[in-house]
């Protein structure tokens, strides 16, 4: 959960920004309509903010170093995608 500092005309959070698909598809090796399909199906965790999907950096490298995406020889019928 963000942390938040309210004062005398200030208002910031302490955590860093959530993250949009198009930001965050160069960290993945994905495209952003791919990094979509994935948050939608799941796979990725993601926050919905009405119609907007973000994703919460500090989720997204706990997810990675748990496993992330994994490999497509593992299990490759999971992850097809067809955009």
């Amino acid at each position: 959960m963000a942390t938040y500092v309210v004062g005398m005309n200030n208002f910031r959070s302490t955590e860093s920004p959530l993250l949009d698909a198009k930001s965050l598809a160069p960290r993945l090796g994905l495209n952003h309509k791919a990094v979509l399909h994935f948050a939608r199906n799941g796979v990725i965790p993601s926050v919905r903010i009405g119609r907007l999907v973000r994703f919460d950096p500090s989720q997204i490298e706990r997810w990675i170093s748990e496993g992330g995406l994994r490999s497509p020889e593992s299990d490759s019928s999971q992850y097809e995608v067809e955009l």
